[in-house]
């Protein structure tokens, strides 16, 4: 098996398992937004945080989709591209529907600062998972 090929594979593997290959990785973008929380976790510093870490995820998914299309051939390109606007439909239905859970359980609760929290993680948690999904991609055809 050449060597591409069997790094492709064991990638594969790791993204059926669930799992990584080797120790995990902390994405720089997590290690800003732990620092952060560390700074402030009060639930201000948290929305302010988790602000901040989904505008970095949003470039980063938009930097690694850039390069993840540019690796492709027409056919795969224009799968992914379906399936991104699609994922961005998700995404924008996800947020209203967190956003729509927040406001009603900050009324069934008469209040609390918490559910704004609640969104914003859920919001900054969406970005990240499709970010570190097409990363992945991109790593079968470069490598990591």
């Amino acid at each position: 098996m050449r060597p591409r090929i069997a790094f492709g594979a064991l990638i594969l593997l790791g993204l059926l398992l669930g799992t990584a290959w080797g120790a995990p990785k902390v994405h720089p973008i997590d290690g800003a937004y732990q620092k952060d929380l560390a700074r402030d976790s009060s639930t201000a510093g948290t929305v302010e945080a988790s602000n901040r870490a989904a505008a970095k995820w949003d470039r980063e998914l938009n930097r690694v989709y850039k390069a993840l299309m540019a690796q492709m051939g027409p056919e795969a390109r224009q799968k992914l591209q379906a399936s991104q606007r699609r994922w961005l439909a998700y995404r924008d239905a996800e947020r209203t529907a967190v956003g729509a859970m927040a406001g009603d359980l900050y009324e069934q609760n008469e209040g609390g600062t918490l559910w704004g929290m609640v969104a914003a993680v859920r919001s900054m948690e969406i970005l990240r998972a499709r970010a570190l999904e097409l990363t992945e991609y991109l790593d079968l055809y470069t490598g990591p």
